[in-house]
């Protein structure tokens, strides 16, 4: 059977229902400290994909971008781990910290994995392109700068994007996912917090939503629902890096997004040659469906799964040979009246990830529970 066709046939059967007969997969941990309190890693499988990819004789590198509130790129956990970085707003390089939010983000897809400090990164590419799109203490962007951001992060080599932000039900953030596409990226956005069920939000063909579950695979009281939502991955008590190389614990599908992005760079890491829409199909055919059968308003196509995502993207031709087809970005939209809220094209849209009370982290202490509002956090001075 050639490999074409045994990808086909594996995604056929994925869509089925039926149990694919597959190898044990080798499972790789790493030795950080905290990586016992990494429930979220464990839920989505990623030590059994971890194992897979270090059994390949060969692994590409693999360019993820996080487009946040700014970063701390010298926490011990993150230094060396990524680009310098750039700041959209400023329109220069370098990144400093904004909001907290940023660093949270970004530690799930870049913390050092088994250097003995702190917490392992579900993702093991260390090409890591962090981008700046506010300079807000609160953290809140303009969907704008969001737009600029996500060209920049495709023009500038991105498999995979992370925007952990409330607006994948904007049309113009789908115009610029699909301008990503075209460059070959795919772009995960958080699903919201709102915990509201949004019947007229559209689901977007580029935009990956992405929802949260808990501990026990149930949605989490503060995840948005509709139609919209692709996937959920754990969002709820997700312990990740702080500035000033501290750890806390946070909910918010602020983090179920980066997770489900880290999926998708370890299947361009297995098999670079895939396109934006195969990484989506494939995502879909392997989810664990946790709802109703099929996609739901609930789960979307269900709780993305590591390890089956790899093994598919291993099974699967690829179609995207390196070209970069040309394309634009749709900077003026009409039709965003049904969405309540974010009518404006330039909406400031506030990140979706509240810090929680982390006196149970075993290190490196305890840290201050902050205030509610969206994602009102500690303001930092900007550092130059």
């Amino acid at each position: 059977m050639s490999r074409q066709t045994c990808g086909a046939a594996v995604l056929l059967l994925a869509m089925a229902g039926v149990a694919l007969p597959v190898a044990a997969a080798t499972t790789v941990d790493f030795n950080d400290p905290l990586r016992s309190s990494q429930w979220y890693l464990d839920r989505m499988n990623f030590g059994q994909a971890w194992g897979i990819i270090y059994d390949l004789n060969h692994r590409a590198t693999v360019r993820s971008a996080v487009l946040d509130a700014g970063f701390d790129l010298s926490h011990v956990d993150l230094t060396g781990q990524t680009s310098p970085g750039y700041n959209i707003t400023a329109g220069e390089d370098g990144v400093w910290v904004a909001n907290n939010h940023g660093t949270a983000t970004l530690g799930l897809l870049a913390a050092h994995s088994g250097n003995g400090a702190g917490i392992t990164r579900a993702a093991l590419s260390s090409d890591i392109l962090p981008v700046q799109i506010t300079e807000r203490g609160d953290g809140s962007a303009f969907a704008t700068d969001m737009v600029k951001a996500i060209k920049y992060a495709a023009d500038h080599g991105a498999r995979v994007i992370n925007l952990s932000y409330t607006g994948a039900n904007l049309l113009l953030l789908n115009e610029a996912a699909r301008y990503a596409k075209r460059r070959g990226a795919v772009v995960f956005m958080s699903a919201g917090n709102d915990g509201e069920l949004h019947e007229n939000w559209r689901n977007w063909n580029w935009i990956v939503a992405v929802g949260s579950v808990d501990r026990d695979g149930g949605v989490s009281d503060f995840s948005s629902r509709g139609q919209f939502i692709d996937f959920v991955a754990p969002g709820s008590s997700i312990l990740t890096t702080k500035p000033d190389d501290l750890y806390s614990s946070w909910s918010g599908t602020s983090f179920s997004s980066p997770l489900a992005a880290s999926v998708a760079s370890l299947m361009f890491m297995a098999n670079p040659h895939l396109n934006a829409g195969q990484v989506i199909r494939i995502l879909r055919a392997t989810a664990v469906d946790l709802g109703a059968k099929g996609i739901d308003q609930d789960y979307g196509y269900g709780l993305i799964d590591a390890e089956a995502a790899v093994r598919a993207a291993l099974a699967t031709e690829g179609k995207w040979t390196g070209e970069k087809a040309a394309g634009s970005i749709n900077w003026i939209v009409n039709d965003l009246s049904n969405y309540t809220g974010l009518q404006l094209t330039n909406s400031l849209l506030p990140s979706v990830g509240l810090i929680e009370d982390t006196s149970a982290v075993p290190e490196p202490g305890v840290l201050a529970l902050l205030a509610l509002g969206g994602a009102a956090l500690l303001h930092h001075r900007r550092r130059r």
